[in-house]
């Protein structure tokens, strides 16, 4: 009597782990963006905060990032030193004026990191003396990540 699995067995296995997958990585991968996009809403709020303290000590937004009284590890300036803030996984544009928001880049999986137009996920806040003050939106080239989070 011979030992093993007959050509039909394996096939069947390699089926069944085939479907398993088509189903599972899906959702793998949307889990992985709904972790990224909560890391881009707390860096956004401790962000919205000090910008927000700069305004009451100041009378306006600061236009440098160093001049906030927070630090973020792995993080820099854009060269200029205006505007632009380049972290390890994420980066962040400031606006000024009547439109003051931070927008929030997803920077996982970004060869460029100084292409932030290449991110696919946006998270913006506007500050408490812009036209709109409070207001958050979201949007994403992942299916489904903005509105499974309430945006």
């Amino acid at each position: 009597m011979k030992k093993g699995f007959t050509l039909i067995e394996l096939l069947v296995v390699v089926l069944i782990i085939g479907i398993l997958s088509a189903v599972a990585l899906p959702q793998y991968q949307k889990a992985v963006a709904k972790s990224r996009f909560t890391q881009l809403v707390t860096a956004g709020k401790s962000l919205k905060d000090a910008m927000e303290v700069y305004y009451m000590a100041n009378g306006n937004y600061p236009d440098f990032w160093h001049q906030l009284d927070i630090e973020y590890p792995g993080c820099e300036e854009s060269p200029s030193g205006r505007y632009m803030l380049w972290c390890d996984k994420f980066a962040v544009d400031m606006f000024a004026g009547e439109s003051a928001n931070l927008i929030l880049i997803d920077m996982h999986g970004v060869a460029d990191k100084t292409n932030h137009n290449q991110g696919q996920t946006r998270y913006i806040i506007w500050l408490d003396h812009s036209d709109y003050p409070g207001k958050t939106t979201c949007s994403s080239t992942v299916p489904g990540l903005c509105k499974s989070m309430g945006y």
